[in-house]
């Protein structure tokens, strides 16, 4: 969710998508009147991804299935609130730095999306200073040396 400067109002932003769901989403958004209030970048080069992170008011993710969750990390590290359904690596990635969409219906999202245009600007720089510490959990080849770790825990030669 980004803020409109000219309606001073809140503009949802949908990043990345594939071209075969392009044209459903736009005949949805434009049934639902909402074409006026979306924008649609489907390709976003890596820097300009890294100023819509810092310029957002949230990162919203409502997925029942992530990879590894770089999104949400690269919304935490660019102080971006995360707004996430705690399913698959994002319920360990977000943790309790996120704003949880409790579960993937139409209502449940829309709620979730209303608390967090409510939310008091403490509770939200609360989540931003929790992403900011959950985020150092994933610094760049420390997942890789903790599995490792764990690994050699697992080992029949490490057993005494």
């Amino acid at each position: 969710l980004v803020r409109s400067q000219a309606a001073g109002n809140m503009l949802l932003l949908l990043a990345g998508g594939d071209a075969a769901n392009a044209p459903r989403v736009e005949a949805t958004l434009r049934q639902c009147g909402m074409s006026d209030r979306v924008r649609i970048c489907r390709h976003v080069p890596d820097n300009e991804l890294r100023a819509l992170y810092r310029t957002a008011r949230w990162f919203v993710t409502a997925s029942a299935y992530e990879g590894f969750g770089y999104p949400a990390v690269e919304a935490m590290i660019s102080e971006c609130p995360v707004i996430c359904h705690p399913a698959t690596s994002l319920a360990e990635i977000a943790g309790k730095a996120a704003l949880p969409i409790p579960e993937l219906t139409e209502q449940a999202i829309a709620d979730t999306l209303r608390t967090a245009l409510t939310l008091e600007d403490t509770a939200r720089n609360n989540l931003i200073a929790r992403g900011l510490a959950q985020a150092r959990l994933f610094k760049p080849g420390t997942a890789s040396k903790h599995f490792l770790e764990l690994l050699n825990t697992l080992s029949p030669n490490s057993r005494g």
